[in-house]
């Protein structure tokens, strides 16, 4: 278990408004991060040893980062059957756990220096083809400061999704492709400034998918997409 970088600054009042048919739920309640962390250190103090740095998790990153780019590399000779089962099972599984070191490294666990976390994020986001570690560091720390606050709080969904997306099929078609949402959702609601660590992240991912595609072939690339699809749905 590991502890957040950031605290909340401030109670935030979300907007309140009278519910309506097929509307949010809106609540002028304080965010939850703070009370449930309250709430574990009193019933488990002892949770507390692990708090800090994780020393592995620059380790474990570059491991699965690698088993990700050779698994891709020989997915050239593979059927489509066994090429879906090995997306699924292998590429979707490393993803996803590369989704939470991105979190945790955003969070600057990995490295007391900012700027190791940072290069580290590039890294574990290379498999996932699209830059987006540090704009993620940025919109993740909105979320945390102004949790549920309609308009900055990028991790909720938009009032568009949820009339598109209705009924059982609307949200599993939603369910399925989740990660487009949230990878695109940030643009619509809340534009940031690019500055050069997003920048540099971009140039590196651009610069290694490049190389990778050159190496590991349209098919190698296209399990690395399949198992980031996979993965967020």
């Amino acid at each position: 278990m590991s502890t957040q970088t950031v605290e909340p600054k401030k109670e935030v009042q979300c907007k309140v408004r009278k519910p309506s048919e097929n509307d949010f739920y809106w609540s002028d309640e304080r965010e939850p991060h703070f009370q449930r962390r309250q709430d574990i250190l009193e019933s488990h103090p002892e949770v507390k040893s692990l708090f800090g740095i994780d020393p592995t998790l620059k380790y474990t990153t570059v491991i699965l980062v690698a088993i990700q780019l050779t698994v891709g590399y020989f997915m050239k000779d593979v059927s489509w059957i066994p090429f879906l089962l090995i997306s699924y099972f292998v590429g979707a599984t490393i993803i996803h756990a590369l989704f939470l070191a991105v979190h945790e490294i955003t969070h600057d666990l990995a490295f007391t220096a900012k700027w190791k976390n940072n290069v580290l994020s590039f890294v574990a986001n290379l498999p996932m083809v699209a830059p987006y570690s540090m704009s993620f560091k940025t919109y993740h720390a909105m979320h945390h400061w102004e949790q549920g606050k309609d308009g900055v709080d990028t991790d909720i969904p938009t009032e568009v999704e949820a009339k598109i997306f209705r009924g059982f099929l609307g949200k599993v078609i939603w369910f399925l492709h989740q990660i487009l949402f949230y990878a695109l959702r940030p643009m619509m609601v809340k534009r940031i400034k690019v500055d050069k660590w997003m920048i540099r992240n971009i140039s590196f991912q651009v610069v290694g998918m490049a190389l990778y595609y050159y190496i590991a072939g349209p098919v190698g690339f296209l399990y690395l997409l399949m198992s980031m699809l996979l993965a967020g749905g």
